[in-house]
């Protein structure tokens, strides 16, 4: 027995040195915050003004209240110079301060360290962060990436600008056959009614996930009221959360991604009896979309 208790006793001691040796373990910032390396990456460490890339899941009491998964469109913060010195303290400096591209960490913030001002905190314990820390940029990789990001963008959206006539015309022969009562439309139990002009092949979006759609708007009277692609930017948002009218949260955990349609969305899954910019109240309104995807 004895021999077992001081063999157990030798493992742990050789696993704490181990851990503590890669990186990984439990620790505490120097003002307190708990948190937890899961994984000790290899891959670039973060220096003073550096930018540093990360997906994030945030959980409040246990239950997960943000989730970013987007690889894409990855949130970042930088590293400032004078970190230490900022007040309140924050326990991410301190923690991406020793981070590294692969590192995985949950950082555990106390209820009562929580800002005020967000009712959805009230009352709440505590908030836990778990980050992977996918790139670290410095100040001149930083600037060269932005840039290559606008070019892009703006081919994106001079691509998508270049399609408006075609939209147009889809969008007015499609109106001219609901007018007459000659489209062949398919009409869900909550009224919302819509023609496939073509079927997507991708997922569907379940509730919370964050999609990609452009649009084009229009009232029974043809009138454009709103238009992603004059924008040339589509929109994006989780779906199912209220973030947009009920009509469009339906319509879009009801097609497959990739799918593009025209909606004909009645006033009570639009703005109802409220006047909205140009759309006057009780409105029936008219959308052409292209759900691009799921994020």
């Amino acid at each position: 027995m004895r021999f077992y208790f001081q063999f157990m006793l030798l493992a742990s001691m050789l696993f704490f040195v181990t851990a503590c040796k890669n990186g990984t373990g439990d620790f505490k910032t120097s003002n307190g915050y708990k948190y937890t390396v899961h994984t000790k990456g290899s891959g670039k460490s973060a220096a003073i003004n550096d930018y540093i890339y990360y997906t994030a899941t945030v959980k409040a009491d246990g239950d997960t209240i943000q989730h970013n998964a987007d690889k894409a469109n990855l949130p970042f913060m930088q590293l400032p110079k004078d970190w230490q010195s900022i007040k309140p303290p924050s326990p991410f400096y301190e923690v991406f301060s020793k981070a590294s591209v692969g590192d995985s960490i949950t950082i555990f913030v106390p209820g009562d360290s929580i800002p005020q001002g967000n009712p959805s905190l009230a009352g709440k314990k505590e908030l836990t962060f778990t980050l992977t820390i996918h790139d670290i940029k410095d100040s001149t990789a930083f600037a060269a990436f932005n840039e290559e990001k606008r070019i892009e963008m703006e081919a994106k959206a001079a691509k998508s600008k270049e399609r408006i006539p075609a939209v147009e015309k889809t969008v007015t022969e499609t109106l001219a056959l609901y007018k007459a009562k000659n489209l062949q439309m398919q009409t869900t139990p909550s009224g919302l009614k819509y023609v496939v002009h073509e079927l997507g092949t991708g997922p569907k979006a379940n509730r919370g996930q964050k999609v990609s759609v452009e649009y084009y708007g229009v009232l029974l009277d043809g009138n454009k009221f709103d238009s992603s692609f004059e924008r040339g930017m589509p929109i994006e948002f989780p779906v199912g959360q209220g973030n947009v009218i009920p009509g469009w949260d339906e319509a879009l955990m009801l097609l497959p991604s990739g799918t593009k349609a025209t909606l004909f969305i009645p006033s009570n899954l639009a703005y109802g009896d409220q006047q909205s910019g140009p759309i006057p109240p009780n409105s029936e309104l008219v959308f052409y979309i292209e759900f691009q995807g799921i994020k």
